[in-house]
């Protein structure tokens, strides 16, 4: 049976080879009907939709080790590989590249933090003839605050936990200043001060004070039970890269002015003096109830790593 251009679409072709019929004008015709066919269809590929699941993973391009198909160029543009990094330090800082789930926990595990305390106390025989030291009456200590200017405990009034025991003699130019590692983020400050008030009374009052030295703040709050109720606090203030006093303010104060400032050098992330509470207008006349006589200072540091 020869092929023609009427049985051209259901031909069935013999071993052998095939024998056309027919003139060449029937089979021009019937040529140029293919071609129409094939572009129609190359039209409806371009434009078409692929069914799901229709190409299987292996019909794709091969891709290098480590990519992932994708777009990174912040807007529309044809899909290319994007990097899978496995670095533990994340050392690229790459904007675009995607990590893997063991150099993730790495690095997370590797920036926990951690907490570390230290405890200083000190004993105060204050003075009753008027003479506390300029840092005392301004409301601070320093490492040449003498806060017991006369009598036994001059010299082994403080406790610092940094000593392996209890000192028997020590003054606070052994503990200020107090610089912090770099990879300190935050100190966290609790004191109390106690002194005995009028009556045989017992005053005492608390504070808590935050250092953000990641963010540079610092802010903190002291309230006492002196007599009348006593708040001074000290707003959030941006810490400065010199050494600065930051002065607590007034805020529920009755018949009183309470002083109490630290020193901190921002640069060096370093407290160069503590806060010492302290009562410069009294209704009580004597000397005593305007300065403690015991004060302890609890201190938190948040480490990353």
């Amino acid at each position: 049976m020869a092929m023609d251009s009427t049985n051209f679409d259901t031909f069935d072709s013999p071993a052998g080879g095939v024998e056309l019929s027919d003139n060449l004008n029937d089979w021009r015709k019937k040529t140029n009907g293919i071609i129409q066919k094939i572009t129609a269809l190359q039209a409806e590929v371009d434009s078409g939709d692929i069914d799901d699941n229709a190409v299987v993973l292996g019909k794709l391009e091969q891709i290098a080790n480590l990519k992932v198909l994708g777009n990174i160029s912040g807007s529309s543009a044809d899909v290319s590989e994007v990097s899978i990094l496995d670095e533990d330090t994340f050392s690229s800082n790459s904007a675009t590249a995607l990590a893997t789930q063991q150099s993730i926990k790495a690095y997370v595990d590797s920036i926990k933090l951690s907490k570390t305390y230290r405890i200083i106390s000190a004993n105060v025989d204050r003075s009753t003839t008027g003479n506390q030291s300029a840092d005392e009456i301004a409301g601070c200590v320093t490492s040449t605050s003498i806060l017991s200017p006369e009598t036994k405990f001059q010299d082994a009034g403080i406790y610092d936990s940094d000593s392996t025991s209890a000192p028997s003699s020590l003054d606070w130019s052994d503990i200020l200043p107090m610089t912090f590692a770099s990879n300190v983020e935050k100190t966290i400050i609790r004191a109390r001060w106690n002194w005995d008030g009028a009556g045989g009374s017992e005053e005492m009052s608390n504070g808590t004070i935050v250092i953000d030295w990641e963010n540079s703040k610092i802010f903190g709050s002291v309230i006492t039970n002196y007599e009348n109720e006593i708040h001074i606090v000290l707003p959030q203030t941006t810490i400065l890269s010199s050494a600065t006093n930051y002065d607590f303010q007034d805020y529920v104060v009755t018949g009183f002015s309470p002083d109490m400032r630290i020193g901190i050098t921002g640069s060096t992330k370093t407290i160069t003096k503590l806060p010492w509470f302290t009562l410069s207008n009294s209704t009580n006349t004597s000397v005593d109830a305007k300065s403690p006589d015991e004060a302890q200072y609890e201190i938190e540091n948040h480490i990353r790593g």
